[in-house]
């Protein structure tokens, strides 16, 4: 390693002899396991012979000449912590009041361990959630309008600006396939080809239940979770030796680049509800514009009569002079922590449904032109800056079946495309309020309506070419709702979603379990057919029970919060 600092290369050696002396210990493939390895014997940090000769020069006594440079200072320090940190494993190890496991009980944990990783991994190979899966990371993947290109170009030679105007007309659009799709009886789709062959699969409720029992006795395990405690505490001060020896070099390493800093390295703002990507004063002033300039615009219907942007106004009392950063009071206070409701309600200009109606939706009386104006003029600002990327996450609630076509139309149709933006897809939990309305009659349509569209864009894109699109810019589904409230579990075993019809909302695990399982087959299909696919990034672990956790460890590709993890 030319060039490494020593300080690194010896940190790096400190951590290959612990874990060759801890790991195989972990192994559930130990050939023989008749008695326990000694701490005591942990190999020695071994280093290479100039290395070994700059520690001696590092500690000679202050008659031979004290320190030859205060170069070595790292070497001696790196030493001595190592040393100190052998010590304590020691002392951990033969503490009384500690864990004492045998190799058997180490044995033990290894394998419950590895059990859990081998179900995530099932899991994450039969949905096609890997970055090698998804086609839109190989080479071949093409996709108009074409992104800019490199750069790094730019600093050689002059390259014409790949301004291009996005034309529906331009797009490939694939035909129909023959295959074929239903959903069965499980609450599942699946896909056949043109002989009535199905070549998808999807695990089986059962199955995701019983591994999400494993999960659950894993993790409420005494002994696993003292020693997985003892690891993390390990590691972190691991990390902490590693800061200690190696900060002042890096930040000096850093600075020595040119033409970077925190302003100009690519940066992606990933958990960003498009309701929120514009600042509160970016929409006081497109508010005050509208008002200002179209104030005659028809934009709203209340109890059948049609209102113009002035009526609303003047029925809340209000006018642009009036308008200011406290009176749409959109800031999310400390006051909006763990509070879901209070949350919500941010999201509404000077707390009216109906100003978020008209400025912050992308289904109403106008077709969302007043939201897709404010985003464009937001994503104009990432393309300015050209470091900026976003992922922005904009709902789908399965109440109808239309939503899909009417999202992607929204889109398309006023140009909302940008090589600085991928979509996320959020679906609320939100049955049971779908339920009440009489909007839904049971959870079997909720699924209908949010995969039922994306089974024929995908047997047929032109028969949703929109919808087609859209797709190949959307990066996957997250599920949202006050994870804090209580999930009393009504039934000793889950009916199926063509029978769940009361009232009652299906718990976290449920939604995962078919949010999941419908992925796997349509994930399948897309790849077939050299389409993009999809990852499940869910809500997970901001508040109510650690369950949401594993289950989403098992279908998750990631979360977003984890706060519980802390527990």
């Amino acid at each position: 390693d030319i060039g490494t600092p020593r300080s690194i290369l010896m940190s790096r050696k400190l951590g290959q002899a612990h874990a060759d002396a801890l790991l195989p210990q972990l192994s559930p493939r130990m050939p023989t396991i008749s008695s326990a390895i000694d701490l005591h014997s942990m190999p020695p940090l071994v280093l290479d012979s100039d290395e070994t000769n700059l520690c001696h020069a590092s500690t000679l006594t202050a008659d031979e000449g004290a320190f030859a440079s205060t170069s070595f200072d790292d070497e001696v320090v790196s030493r001595r912590l190592e040393l100190e940190i052998r010590k304590m494993m020691i002392r951990t190890h033969d503490d009384e009041e500690g864990m004492s496991e045998g190799p058997l009980e180490l044995q033990r944990i290894g394998e419950a361990l590895s059990r859990c990783m081998a179900m995530r991994t099932k899991y994450m190979k039969i949905s096609l959630q890997r970055e090698s899966d998804n086609p839109r990371n190989h080479a071949q993947w093409q996709m108009y309008p074409a992104p800019p290109p490199p750069a790094w170009r730019n600093f050689d030679q002059p390259v014409e600006e790949a301004t291009q105007d996005f034309d529906l007309t331009q797009c490939a659009i694939p035909g129909d396939d023959g295959c074929s799709f239903a959903m069965g009886d499980d609450g599942v789709y699946a896909v056949s080809d043109e002989h009535g062959a199905t070549f998808t699969s999807a695990p089986s409720i059962r199955e995701f239940f019983m591994d999400l029992d494993h999960i659950l006795d894993t993790i409420s395990d005494g002994p696993i979770k003292t020693w997985a405690y003892r690891r993390l505490r390990y590691l972190d001060a691991r990390w902490q030796l590693y800061v200690l020896l190696n900060e002042r070099e890096e930040t000096a390493q850093s600075k020595m680049v040119p033409h970077r800093d925190l302003y100009n390295v690519r940066k992606v703002d990933g958990h960003v509800h498009l309701a929120s990507a514009m600042n509160q004063k970016h929409l006081l002033r497109f508010i005050k514009y509208k008002l200002k300039n179209e104030p005659d615009r028809p934009v709203i219907v209340r109890d059948g009569k049609t209102l113009t942007l002035r009526q609303v106004f003047e029925s809340l009392n209000l006018t642009a002079y009036d308008l200011s950063i406290d009176t749409l009071d959109m800031h999310a206070h400390n006051g909006a922590y763990h509070r879901f409701d209070k949350f919500n309600l941010k999201y509404n200009p000077i707390g009216e449904s109906r100003l978020r109606e008209i400025f912050m939706k992308t289904d109403n009386f106008i077709d969302g032109e007043f939201f897709a104006q404010i985003t464009k003029q937001v994503i104009s600002d990432l393309e300015q800056s050209k470091y900026q990327m976003a992922e922005y996450r904009i709902s789908i609630y399965g109440r109808s079946a239309d939503e899909w076509d009417k999202l992607a139309a929204w889109v398309v149709d006023h140009k909302i495309l940008s090589p600085n933006v991928r979509w996320l897809i959020q679906v609320p939990r939100l049955y049971n309020v779908y339920k009440a309305g009489g909007q839904v009659e049971n959870f079997e349509q909720v699924l209908a309506n949010l995969f039922r569209p994306l089974f024929e864009v995908t047997k047929d894109p032109s028969s949703h070419p929109k919808l087609h699109v859209f797709l190949q810019r959307v990066v996957g589904f997250d599920s949202v709702d006050d994870e804090s409230k209580p999930e009393r579990r009504m039934h000793k075993k889950y009916p199926l979603p063509r029978v769940w019809n009361t009232p009652n909302n299906p718990p976290y695990t449920y939604y995962t379990y078919f949010t999941l399982a419908n992925m796997c087959t349509l994930n399948q299909w897309r790849v077939r057919r050299g389409f993009n696919t999809f990852v499940f990034r869910p809500h997970a672990g901001e508040a109510g029970d650690t369950e949401h956790l594993a289950a989403a460890f098992l279908a998750a590709q990631a979360i977003n919060h984890g706060i519980l993890l802390r527990k």
